[in-house]
């Protein structure tokens, strides 16, 4: 019987570049672990002295900003690195250092615009600072430049819901209407691509609400999509108000 060669999976090979990132990635990780269970573990105590300081949430801190600088030294190195650029940017918007993460998200936009990610990472930045219209055009160029990324539609939803009035004052939309309908679009287009995650199945379905003139039809279809896969423990009666006697 003639013996059959297998194929031996090839080994990952990392530059010393990767490597090093991916060494920084790993510490980033088991960091947020820790600290999260240190938090758990001070809201498993509530009579435990919360004005005084814990070791241990001291200590993370230190940690953390070794963390930074380490990034800080990688990038002197690799300034142009983007996937390094990104994962800094992402870790100081964790650490509530907002301003300095936009710093960097601009620089990796610089570099490689075509990344989805980086204006997405932009718009939060503009939508925290009010700066709605750049938000605005920052998530839909995410959207263009990745449109089966189901959380950039949802993004997008979220923003246009939140500061409608301010989206008519500047002229971006020309009335109510036009806003609610591309609101209700960007959350149904994150539901239709993640089909299994049930917080864009119950937002596309709650959008209804948020119009002036909703399209109650509608609004029960998507609630007897939703309500199936996604189950609540107190059902509630869906149908239009003039259904209820409202």
């Amino acid at each position: 019987t003639r013996s059959r060669s297998k194929t031996l999976p090839v080994p990952m090979v990392y530059t010393q570049q990767e490597a090093r990132l991916e060494a920084l990635l790993s510490e980033q990780e088991r960091l947020f672990k820790e600290l999260q269970a240190s938090s758990d573990a001070l809201q498993a105590s509530p009579t435990e002295d919360v004005n005084r300081p814990n070791p241990t949430q001291a200590d993370l801190q230190a940690q953390f900003q070794a963390l930074v600088d380490r990034y800080e030294l990688y990038l002197l190195d690799h300034p142009d690195y983007v996937p390094a650029l990104i994962a800094y940017g992402k870790l100081l918007r964790q650490l509530d250092q907002a301003a300095q993460a936009h710093v960097v998200f601009v620089r990796a936009a610089q570099l490689a615009p075509e990344l989805a990610v980086v204006h997405q990472q932009l718009g939060n930045h503009f939508a925290e600072r009010g700066q709605y219209g750049q938000a605005y055009i920052a998530f839909s160029r995410a959207i263009e430049l990745a449109p089966a990324e189901a959380v950039y539609a949802y993004s997008l939803g979220e923003l246009l819901h939140a500061y409608p009035l301010q989206f008519l004052e500047e002229g971006i939309f020309s009335n109510r209407a036009h806003l609610d309908a591309t609101a209700q679009s960007a959350f149904q287009k994150a539901r239709d691509l993640a089909p299994h995650n049930e917080a864009f199945a119950r937002r596309y379905a709650e959008s209804f609400y948020d119009t002036q003139s909703p399209d109650w039809a509608a609004a029960l279809a998507a609630w007897e999509t939703a309500e199936p896969r996604f189950p609540h423990p107190n059902p509630i009666d869906r149908r239009p108000p003039e259904a209820l006697g409202a």
